[in-house]
C-alpha cells in the first residue's frame, strides 16, 4: 500500500480533528470529510449545553500544540465550556490553521467505502488494497483512494430508533412542562444573570402511560 495516500477521517467534531493534529505532528497526509456546512455542525446543535468536564479533558494534545504555535491562548483549564465554546474557542481556531484547513471538505457527506479491486466475495490480498472513498459534495459523487481510514462520526446524527419486538411493555413516566411565560430566552441579553444553570426551572409535571413493544420489560415507576 502506497504510503504517499492520505488517511480519510470521516466526520468534523473534536475527536475527528484530534486526529487530523495528530496526523499532522507526525506528517502523514489526510483527508477529513465533515457532512455539515461547518466544521463541528453536530456539537453546534447542543451549543447551548454545558459539558460536564473542564477544558483540560476536552482539548488534544497534539491539537493544543500546533495551536499554541499559531499564537492561540488557551482558556483557563478548570473552565467547563458550552459546545459553543467549544467550538469558537478550540475546533474552528484548530480546522483554520495552515496544517489543516486545506485537507478540510465540507458539505461532504461520505456514501461508501470499499478495497480497490475487491468485492464482499474475494478476501486474499484484501489487506493490502487501498481504499476508495465515494462521497458527496454539492450534488456531485466524488470519489478519492485513502491508505487507512479513520470513522470519527460519533452517534449524534445516528440515535437508537424505538424499534417494535416481541413484548409489549406499559410504563408510567413524568412529562414536565417549562414555564414559557415566564422563562427568559437563552439568546436574550435581558436576562443577566438571572440563568444560574443550564436547564430551566421545570413548571409542572403530568404522569402519562407509554405502551411499547420490546425484548424486555422494565418496571421504572
Amino acid at each position: 500500500m502506497s504510503i504517499t495516500l492520505p488517511t480519510a477521517i470521516i466526520g468534523g467534531g473534536p475527536i475527528a480533528l484530534a486526529a487530523a493534529a495528530q496526523l499532522v505532528k507526525r506528517n502523514m497526509p489526510f483527508i477529513l470529510f465533515e457532512k455539515g456546512a461547518q466544521i463541528a455542525s453536530s456539537v453546534l446543535s447542543w451549543k447551548h449545553v454545558r459539558m460536564f468536564s473542564p477544558w483540560e479533558f476536552n482539548m488534544d494534545s497534539a491539537a493544543k500544540e500546533l495551536l499554541m504555535e499559531s499564537g492561540w491562548h488557551a482558556p483557563a483549564k478548570d473552565h467547563m465550556p458550552t459546545g459553543l465554546e467549544l467550538v469558537n474557542e478550540y475546533l474552528l481556531p484548530l480546522s483554520q490553521l495552515k496544517q489543516l484547513q486545506s485537507f478540510i471538505h465540507l458539505q461532504s457527506s461520505v456514501k461508501a467505502i470499499y478495497r480497490k479491486g475487491f468485492d464482499k466475495m474475494k478476501t486474499a490480498g484484501r489487506d493490502l488494497a487501498v481504499f476508495i472513498i465515494e462521497y458527496e459534495q454539492h450534488g456531485n459523487l466524488l470519489r478519492i483512494e485513502a491508505s487507512s481510514v479513520i470513522d470519527a462520526t460519533g452517534t449524534w446524527l445516528t440515535p437508537n430508533p424505538m424499534s417494535f419486538f416481541s413484548n409489549v411493555c406499559e410504563t408510567s413516566v413524568e412529562v414536565c412542562v417549562l414555564p414559557v411565560s415566564s422563562a427568559p430566552s437563552w439568546n436574550d441579553p435581558r436576562s443577566g444573570n438571572a440563568l444560574s444553570l443550564d436547564l430551566p426551572p421545570i413548571f409542572s409535571c403530568t404522569p402519562i402511560l407509554i405502551v411499547a413493544e420490546t425484548d424486555v420489560c422494565i418496571d421504572v415507576v
